[in-house]
């Protein structure tokens, strides 16, 4: 029988440790908050964001009013970077997704965490960036991001469960290559969408085929519609009010015509990420770096809305 002594163990250490501290490295980089935190700043720093800035003096179309915040929620310490919002069947509930594909179902005044699960289940640094939006109806949640594939879920009993994906299909499909905005229709059942490229339209969630819908209104000269980056939306009566980044505000549209009827300015929210309605008011969520404190929700009151009721 071969005798191993402590410096023969000692010298098998020695030859693996490096592939283990390796592993260990790379481990932490890509599956914990910490590790990607690092990850991306490294790549900031080596390759900085160069995305275009479009910032207009004046909107792309007239300027209803601007609306300041009445009030802000504070999101729980476990809510990193949120993407997407949508106020659940229950008013009383709000759904939140993550930059780290994540869904938290919120509860109560003080949007205490009801549950959590993991959208994909892959290392945290392939997940970074990759859901962007989450909508409620039916009794399920609908989430999307890059790819346009409809993840479809639902809660049965205290665990959530992946029911099925819609695949965008039909001659407009190949508009949909990302989603960062959804809304539920219950009437339709519809899934209406926004792109980060300025296209608008419907997913029959019922077989997944995409119509395109043409905005009308006031361009602004030399500035197309097609350049707003439409982040977040609600639907109510027969109108979609949509967030956009690329000059943050919300335009109300006409779903019949297509005709933006307003457009509000939102001030104190230089970089939404997603919308939310409740009775009259717009709840909008704020994009943040890693490094950064949560700005939570800021509520905004929407004049063109009535008292009472959902967004749904």
């Amino acid at each position: 029988m071969a005798q191993f002594s402590l410096s023969d163990l000692y010298g098998y250490f020695r030859f693996l440790r490096i592939p283990i501290i390796v592993f260990g490295l790379l481990y932490t980089l890509t599956d914990t908050r910490i590790g990607v935190h690092a990850v991306f700043e490294v790549i900031n720093f080596v390759s900085p964001d160069e995305h275009p800035q479009y910032m207009p003096t004046n909107p792309a179309v007239p300027e209803t009013a601007t609306l300041k915040p009445v009030g802000i929620l504070d999101l729980p310490d476990s809510v990193e970077q949120p993407s997407g919002l949508s106020v659940g069947e229950d008013e009383n509930q709000l759904f939140l997704v993550t930059d780290q594909a994540e869904l938290f179902e919120l509860k109560g005044d003080t949007l205490t965490v009801a549950s959590r699960v993991l959208m994909k289940n892959v290392p945290l640094v392939f997940r970074q960036g990759t859901i962007e939006t989450v909508a409620i109806g039916a009794g399920k949640v609908f989430v999307s991001g890059d790819g346009g594939t409809i993840q479809v879920w639902k809660k049965l009993g205290v665990h959530w469960h992946h029911q099925k994906d819609i695949v965008p299909s039909g001659p407009d499909a190949a508009q949909v290559t990302s989603l960062s905005a959804m809304t539920y229709d219950e009437n339709s059942q519809m899934l209406h969408f926004g792109t980060e490229t300025g296209v608008l339209g419907a997913i029959d969630t019922r077989n997944g085929e995409v119509s395109i819908l043409v905005l009308k209104g006031a361009n602004k000269p030399e500035r197309s519609l097609r350049d707003l980056e439409f982040v977040g939306m609600d639907i109510r009566d027969g109108r979609l009010f949509v967030l956009t980044a690329t000059i943050p505000s919300i335009l109300e549209v006409d779903l019949a015509t297509g005709w933006i009827n307003n457009l509000y300015l939102i001030a104190g929210n230089s970089d939404p990420a997603g919308l939310a309605l409740v009775n009259n008011l717009a709840l909008v969520l704020q994009d943040h770096e890693y490094t950064e404190p949560s700005p939570g929700i800021k509520a905004y009151q929407i004049p063109s809305l009535r008292e009472g009721g959902t967004g749904s």
